[in-house]
């Protein structure tokens, strides 16, 4: 039975899902911290969300001997934000959901920090499927048109109250076999095969065509749980936005429905819940300004080298080094992919589980361009949209026998201006950031009517890194997290997205850093 006392869920959420979805390393007693004279001194390697999110955390807890190190000249991760005549311009698909699974509004402690920062929010453009050629964004995309209304209804408000469910079933430590979700005899079922068996595959397309359209694919990879937790922050936006567009509102609700499934249709006066924000100001721009107002001590343009647990009289320290100098650090928390992390650990056990650990997909590529003839192309002016013809969804999206070894698979153009930007994957090793971007504007020209004239900006990197083996690596890591006093918060561990990040952390950062007393 759905319950309906969901307001708590994302509160409690990532405890349980960081134990399904390679996390559960993180699920440990909290460590010790005395205020005077021993207040632990805390190093952060890494300033984008992960660890100016865990800084933000431990100064509420009481922590001030906090520096968090970072190896560019700014703070934000790789979605840096290009001003362009005034306007921002984010280099990666930056939203923020304006609603998640336990309901109507945005996750809690990012709501926070939003505040705290003094950010500003503006509605994001809609963004929809195009349907080649005739360059015409769609409402549904046409997986979704092969069902009639009154079936499609039926599968996405039970994929809906399914995954309500398995949210309840997280966020009060059941396993997804006793929760009703999970086959017993098949508990690594695809998330595809899974919305099969249930006579849901609606609902489940709709999860992975969104999530790879956001650049967070390819999720028809996902089992089932992890399919599902994935889509918290997008998939209940969604399922609204698909059944008012075919007239079904909140007083078409069955009258047992739970009431976070009711208050993403009652929102907006009956309009739903918002789908996304953008901040205004950019991305980058709003973690500057917590940065600025919360007083985050940070190192800019100093990376971390090497790491190193030193044996001394008083005890053990973390030597941090970096170009710049060596530091000592009771506690460190590292806050990069496993990938990065792998230039500053020391050999051992650690450095081995971790290596495990680096998912090896292709780079995203990521271009800001101006653009011509975009008014004739019969597109509007402010869109946000992927090409059907991609594959998303489905594993198609990484094969490259599938058309072109570059995948332009997220298109979105932000303002009234002639600039756009473009996400890619790049299949093959041997095809360069530049060589991308040629195949990019032959894409534009050749299949949707316009021109790429001007590069702005571009930028190259791996998406985060999941483990291969989830329930393998966990049971490998999960002696080592927080041995020592290190400990790991990358958005490998915790999940991708400032959602997921904001409310893994949120639970984690208390576990290992008990409030301290003034």
């Amino acid at each position: 039975m759905i319950r309906n006392d969901m307001s708590f869920i994302l509160k409690r959420i990532v405890r349980h899902v960081t134990c399904t979805i390679a996390l559960s390393s993180l699920c440990f007693p909290a460590m010790a911290a005395d205020k005077k004279p021993s207040e632990p001194r805390i190093a952060i390697i890494g300033a984008g969300a992960s660890g100016l999110t865990t800084a933000y955390l431990l100064k509420k807890q009481g922590y001030r001997n906090v520096v968090v190190f970072e190896k560019a000249d700014a703070v934000g991760g790789v979605a840096q934000t290009v001003w362009v005549k005034g306007k921002a311009y984010d280099m990666a698909t930056m939203f923020v959901p304006g609603a998640s699974i336990s309901g109507d509004g945005i996750q809690p402690l990012l709501q926070e920090m939003i505040d705290r920062s003094k950010a500003k929010l503006v509605p994001a453009v809609d963004f929809e499927t195009l349907n080649l050629p005739a360059n015409t964004l769609s409402p549904l995309n046409t997986f979704h048109q092969s069902f009639e209304p009154h079936e499609l209804k039926r599968q996405l408000l039970k994929g809906l109250d399914l995954m309500s469910q398995w949210a309840y079933c997280i966020a009060n430590g059941i396993d997804s076999v006793t929760c009703g979700i999970s086959d017993a005899h098949q508990p690594d079922e695809s998330i595809y095969d899974w919305g099969q068996r249930l006579g849901i595959p609606a609902f489940t397309h709709l999860i992975t065509y969104t999530a790879d359209a956001l650049g967070a694919g390819p999720s028809s990879l996902s089992n089932a749980p992890r399919g599902l937790a994935g889509g918290f922050y997008w998939t209940p936006v969604e399922v609204v936005r698909v059944l008012k567009s075919l007239g079904f509102g909140v007083n078409d609700l069955p009258p047992n429905t739970a009431d976070n499934i009711v208050s993403l249709f009652a929102a907006n006066k009956g309009k739903g819940s918002q789908r996304w924000w953008f901040f205004q100001k950019g991305y980058q721009t709003f973690w500057k300004k917590l940065v600025a107002r919360e007083r985050i001590r940070i190192k800019l343009s100093e990376p971390v080298t090497a790491l190193n647990l030193v044996e001394a009289e008083g005890g053990r320290y973390w030597q941090v080094q970096t170009p710049k100098g060596s530091y000592e650090f009771d506690k460190v928390v590292a806050a990069t992919t496993p990938r990065a992390a792998m230039h500053f650990l020391p050999d051992g056990p650690r450095k081995k589980i971790l290596e495990t650990a680096i998912n090896r997909t292709p780079p995203n590529d990521v271009y800001l361009a101006e653009i011509s003839g975009y008014d004739n192309a019969g597109l509007p002016e402010q869109a946000a949209w992927w090409p059907e013809s991609l594959g998303l969804g489905s594993i198609d999206l990484l094969n490259p026998e599938l058309g072109s070894a570059v995948k332009p698979f997220f298109w979105q153009k932000r303002h009234r201006r002639d600039v756009i930007f473009v996400g890619t994957y790049t299949l093959s090793p041997e095809v360069n950031i530049d060589q991308a971007y040629a195949s990019v504007e032959d894409y534009a020209r050749s299949t949707l009517g316009f021109e790429l004239t001007k590069k702005i900006a571009q930028r190259r990197y791996p998406f985060p890194a999941i483990p291969i083996d989830p329930v393998s690596w966990s049971e490998a890591w999960s002696s080592l997290q927080g041995k020592d006093g290190l400990i790991f918060i990358g958005e490998a561990f915790t999940g991708s997205g400032v959602p997921a990040i904001t409310a893994g952390l949120s639970q984690l950062v208390p576990e290992f850093f008990p409030v301290i007393t003034q």
